[in-house]
């Protein structure tokens, strides 16, 4: 008989209070207080990967919210890439929560929350003709005496060296094309100048960048080499695992890789999200959720899979340990929309030859696909590929994590 649980669901309550201390979690927590006591250093950026499903996110989101408990120096601008379809729309929600931010803050320093409103238009524009910048700078000015945020970036850009009020009005109609360099460069100059103007420096966190929607993942890798390339501001990612090949992490002076968890750990999740005020917390345990449990973490230590696995056999089959694995072959068609045989095939040709990974050449060669059906596959979360902006032939591939369901029984 299915159980409906609300207290499973993979990705609901996303909240700290949940989190498990980790390996890993300290390192983040080192790393962010050093961006915070370096103000104004250079190079102050983390990369948080790892396998989709290991924890990414909520770790890195816990330790900003213990500094947040424990420091006033400075207040997160958190947005997330999934969701967003294109650079432009990232950088506009960066600065939305900018602007909320300041908001919540500061809400007396009218100056500043005129220049974050001037901000959020820029940013949403394409173009703007020389006349109404100039008019902004003008009204900036006149309650903003420090050339910098975005009176300095207006002057700059217009080529003013004195004071805007002592030109004389403009009303020129040519026109300054709005690209995302500019708008990145305009973030910059704003974050920088409230973290001088308030003492409060904004720290930014791109949570799941990689899973921006634009087409092509090397405009995605393009925009986290831009915004990795932001001198004086602290800045921290999370990508997959795939996303980072071995020119970026280069470029990164700490990046830190999270791992699977142990299984003693995802039990603590298990038990936590069961205290969840649930009214069918005390029917899943007489029903043997902790023995389903400590089963299914003998071939996981992958939260995401092991809380996807959880719920499939809550609401779609039963919580029978003793039938567990046949039950969870229903899943493949759930998730993917394909059939198991299709999925169970590629996963005993990995398991059989006990290679972690093959090139999409052997995929061809010796499981029998074709590029079309590995193509399907890796659009499906089915093949996870080493870097996803290799070409094809040189792609390495590995099983999802949220199929490890069907690895033998060691």
């Amino acid at each position: 008989m299915a159980i409906r649980t609300r207290c499973i669901r993979p990705y609901d309550y996303e909240d700290i209070r949940l989190f498990v201390p980790r390996e890993g979690y300290e390192e983040i927590l080192d790393v962010l207080r050093l961006f915070l006591d370096d103000r104004g250093g250079k190079r102050r950026r983390l990369m948080v990967y790892g396998e989709r499903g290991v924890g990414k996110s909520i770790t890195v989101r816990a330790a900003i919210h213990e500094l947040w408990t424990q420091r006033k120096d400075f207040f997160p601008v958190i947005v997330r890439g999934e969701g967003l379809n294109s650079v432009k729309e990232l950088l506009c929600a960066l600065a939305e929560e900018l602007s909320k931010q300041v908001n919540e803050l500061f809400p007396k320093d009218k100056d500043l929350l005129k220049e974050t409103s001037y901000l959020k238009q820029l940013i949403r524009s394409d173009e703007i003709t020389r006349g109404t910048f100039f008019k902004w700078g003008s009204e900036i000015e006149s309650g903003v005496h420090e050339d910098f945020g975005l009176l300095g970036f207006i002057k700059l850009t217009l080529g003013i060296r004195g004071t805007i009020s002592e030109e004389a009005m403009r009303e020129e109609t040519s026109k300054i094309t709005i690209d995302n360099r500019f708008r990145l460069q305009l973030l910059e100059s704003m974050l920088e100048a409230i973290g001088k103007r308030r003492g409060k420096e904004p720290l930014v966190f791109v949570d799941n960048l990689d899973q921006l929607g634009e087409e092509d993942p090397k405009v995605v890798r393009q925009l986290l080499r831009a915004l990795m390339s932001l001198d004086t501001i602290a800045i921290v990612t999370t990508v997959r695992s795939e996303f980072v090949s071995v020119d970026i992490s280069r470029e990164h002076r700490t990046p830190i890789r999270l791992e699977e968890l142990k299984r003693e750990q995802l039990m603590e999740i298990l038990e936590r999200r069961l205290q969840i005020d649930c009214r069918e917390s005390r029917e899943l345990r007489e029903a043997g959720i902790l023995d389903l449990s400590q089963e299914l973490t003998r071939k996981t230590g992958n939260p995401l899979a092991f809380l996807c696995w959880l719920e499939y056999l809550c609401n779609k089959q039963d919580l029978r340990v003793d039938r567990c694995w046949d039950n969870l072959k229903g899943y493949v068609l759930t998730l993917y929309g394909i059939r198991a045989e299709n999925v169970e095939h590629v996963a005993k040709w990995f398991f059989s030859t006990k290679e972690p990974e093959a090139k999409a050449t052997t995929l061809i060669s010796e499981v029998g696909l074709d590029e079309s059906e590995v193509k399907f596959l890796e659009e499906h979360y089915v093949l996870v590929p080493d870097d996803v902006t290799r070409s094809f032939e040189s792609k390495h591939y590995h099983l999802s994590p949220l199929l490890m369901f069907l690895k033998p029984l060691e």
